[in-house]
């Protein structure tokens, strides 16, 4: 996928996707400073679309982007990998929010967040596959 790619090209793209059924609905997302996120909805679960390319520089290689995905959500702490491709993860959209500072401070949500991160660090590796 090249970088510089427009609005019309960019909705093509993530049209002819395989993984859809009916009709598509695509919504931009905000954030992704090394990607373009869409939110995608065909008559079944929404799914997020994330377009981007390698970046070696900064250390972004979305093959393993899409492995340690695939993992997580073996790990049960992420959503499902629906699709893969050059430049291009589906997964399973999950609605949320972005805590505050003020929310993170709290102990019960703060040992929440530990022990996600424990998993993260614990679980996922052992699922990761390949060489």
């Amino acid at each position: 996928m090249p970088e510089a790619v427009d609005a019309a090209d960019t909705d093509r793209l993530i049209r002819a996707l395989p993984c859809w059924q009916g009709t598509v609905r695509i919504t931009p997302l905000d954030g992704g400073m090394t990607n373009r996120n869409f939110r995608v909805d065909d008559g079944r679960a929404p799914c997020v679309v994330r377009l981007g390319q390698d970046l070696p520089a900064h250390g972004i290689v979305r093959w393993h982007e899409q492995a340690v995905a695939r993992a997580a959500h073996a790990a049960g702490v992420s959503p499902q990998v629906v699709h893969a491709g050059p430049g291009v993860l589906v997964s399973r959209f999950i609605d949320g929010q972005t805590l505050e500072a003020q929310q993170v401070r709290d102990p019960a949500r703060r040992d929440a967040i530990v022990a996600l991160l424990r998993r993260c660090h614990h679980d996922v590796p052992r699922q990761l596959r390949g060489p």
